[in-house]
C-alpha cells in the first residue's frame, strides 16, 4: 500500500511539473466576470482548467528559486562553520533558534513592496532555518568525529575538511529534506497569497484564488475546492517522498 501511494506521488509530482504548468489557458478569463455571465456550476470546470496551469506555474518557478537561494545560504554559512572556532559555531545554532522562531508570516509582511525577486527571497529566509538547524547538528556531530579529528592531525586545511567532509554532509541533508522544504514553501505562499501579503495580487496561486473563492463561499463553496484538493494533494505528495518525518 506504501509503495502505491508513493508510486501516485511522484506521479502526481511529475504531472506537476511537467504538465500542468503548461496547459493553455484562456487569458481574457475572470472569475468574477465568469460567474455572472455563466453562472456557479458552469463555471466550475472552466475554473480548474484556467487557475490550475496559472497556479501551478507560480509554485514551480517559486519553489524553485526559493530552494537555489536557500542551497546558497546553506553552503556558504557551511563554509563560514568550517572556519569558524568551537565558540562561534555554538553561537551561531544558537541565532538559527532565533531565526527559526521568527514568524513565516513576518517575512511577508516586512516587504515593503511586493515585487516577485523580493517575495522569493522572502520565502527563502522563511523556510531555510529549519534546514540550517539540522546541517549544524549533523555538522556538530561530524566535528566531534574521529575522522574529523584525524583529518586536523594530518594537517588538513579549513577548506580540506569543507571539501571533504563537511560538503558531502550538507548535500544529504539538503537531498533528503528538499520534498519537506518544498512543501514549506509552497503552503507559506498559499498562506500569504490568502492573507495578500508577500506576492502582487495580480500573481496567479492557490493563496490568491482561495481569497477570490472565499467571496462566494455561500453561494458557491465548491469553488474553494478548486485551490484547496490540489494544494492539499501536493503538499502529502512531497510530505510523502522525504525520508524523514520533518514536520512542515
Amino acid at each position: 500500500m506504501k509503495s502505491v501511494f508513493t508510486i501516485l506521488s511522484r506521479g502526481w509530482l511529475l504531472g506537476v511539473i511537467l504538465v500542468l504548468p503548461w496547459l493553455p489557458v484562456d487569458p481574457t478569463y475572470h472569475l468574477p466576470l465568469a460567474l455572472h455571465a455563466e453562472g456557479f456550476r458552469d463555471v466550475f470546470g472552466r475554473t480548474w482548467v484556467h487557475y490550475l496551469p496559472l497556479a501551478f506555474q507560480s509554485i514551480v518557478l517559486h519553489s524553485f528559486l526559493s530552494l537555489g537561494i536557500g542551497t546558497s545560504i546553506c553552503l556558504i554559512s557551511a563554509w563560514i562553520w568550517t572556519q569558524a572556532s568551537a565558540q562561534s559555531r555554538l553561537w551561531f545554532l544558537q541565532f538559527l533558534d532565533l531565526w527559526n522562531a521568527v514568524p513565516r508570516i513576518f517575512w511577508g509582511l516586512c516587504l515593503l513592496e511586493p515585487t516577485p525577486a523580493a517575495a522569493i527571497g522572502a520565502l527563502a529566509l522563511a523556510t531555510v532555518p529549519f534546514l540550517l538547524q539540522v546541517i549544524f547538528i549533523h555538522l556538530q556531530s561530524l566535528s566531534e568525529s574521529t575522522a574529523w579529528a584525524a583529518s586536523l592531525s594530518l594537517g588538513a586545511t579549513a577548506n580540506q575538511m569543507f571539501g571533504v567532509h563537511v560538503l558531502p554532509s550538507v548535500h544529504r541533508d539538503i537531498r533528503l529534506l528538499i520534498p519537506s522544504w518544498t512543501a514549506q514553501i509552497i503552503m507559506i505562499e498559499a498562506v500569504w497569497g490568502f492573507w495578500g501579503i508577500g506576492f502582487s495580487p495580480s500573481v496567479e496561486g492557490f493563496g490568491s484564488l482561495l481569497l477570490q473563492a472565499r467571496e462566494y463561499a455561500v453561494e458557491a463553496p465548491h469553488l474553494l475546492w478548486v485551490s484547496g484538493i490540489p494544494l492539499v494533494v501536493t503538499i502529502l505528495a512531497l510530505q510523502s517522498l522525504s525520508k524523514r518525518p520533518y514536520a512542515i
